[in-house]
Order: structure tokens, then sequence, then C-alpha cells
């Protein structure tokens, strides 16, 4: 009886301490994705750099070869784990920093060999609710496709605003 009672009054106590405090957890994106032709393992690290979500569009089964699936996939799995881990990364210094560039532009090489091109961006998002004050993350996204698709031309954005629209490889 005794321990009844002390759950009960634990369980009034949880509802009447919380009550108000608990907001629903939401994420909410500010915008689209601004999309740059990803041509080195710098241009992939500013994206993927301190990203919360990922957002990894592969290449389409149907057209594409086992071999250029695969590359592809190892790219977004890579640029994946770096940038999960680029906190730890930047703890490291520089030299690691740059080991994971290199890596990056080593996968891009072998997609450019493939015939196959990286479009990539990052958007803010506000992460609300919960009982602590709301949180500004990251998004990325990474977008491999093939260099003769039509959506590189329409889809690639400069790196630097001031610049006008790149045009398709």
């Amino acid at each position: 009886m005794l321990l009844r009672q002390l759950k009960s009054d634990h369980e009034s106590w949880v509802a009447h301490t919380l009550a108000g405090q608990m907001r629903p957890v939401r994420i909410t994106p500010e915008g689209l994705f601004p999309l740059s032709h990803l041509r080195t393992g710098d241009d992939v690290w500013n994206v993927i750099d301190g990203a919360w979500r990922f957002y990894l569009d592969d290449l389409e089964e149907s057209t594409a070869s086992d071999e250029d699936l695969d590359a592809s996939a190892m790219f977004l799995q890579i640029a994946q784990d770096w940038g999960e881990i680029s906190d730890s990364v930047h703890d490291d210094g520089m030299s690691a920093i740059r080991h994971a560039k290199r890596s990056l532009s080593a996968c891009l090489a072998g997609l450019r060999e493939r015939g196959l091109v990286v479009l990539g961006g990052r958007r803010q998002a506000v992460l609300t609710g919960g009982q602590g004050e709301d949180l500004r993350i990251v998004d990325a996204l990474l977008m491999v496709l093939p260099a003769t698709d039509p959506r590189v031309g329409t889809l690639m954005w400069p790196t630097h605003r001031d610049e006008p629209p790149a045009t398709s490889p």
C-alpha cells in the first residue's frame, strides 16, 4: 500500500511540475536549399560542416550502372560521416580538416571520372518545443546526378551570391 501511495504521489508531482512546460518538438525549415555545383572537397565540407540533418539524393537505380550506384553511395556515406563528426574534426585542428577535405576531393574525382556531378546546399531550420529554448540548426543537401541530367543546369546556383548562376558543364 505504501508503494502505491508513493507512486501516486510521484506521478502527481511530475504532472504538476511539468504541466505547461513541454511543447511539441518541431523542426521548421527556413526556405529552400540554394544549390551549387560542388567541385572540391572544400565545397562539400562547406555544405556538411556542422549540419544536424542530411538529405542525400542518390542516382536513380533504373538508369545507373551498379558501379555508378556504388560510387555515388560511397560518396554520400563518406560525406555524411564527415559531416556528423565535423565538430570533432574541428577539435583535432586544421590538419584534420584538411584530411577530411582531401578524402572528399578524392571521392569527387572518382565521380567525375564516371561522368557524375554533385550539387549541394545548406539551409537553416529552427528546432522548437520540449522544455528548452528554440535552437537554430543546419540542414545539408547533397545530390549526385549524371553530368548530362537536364536538372544540373537548372539547379546550379553560385557559391557567392554576387555571381550569376553557373551554366551546365
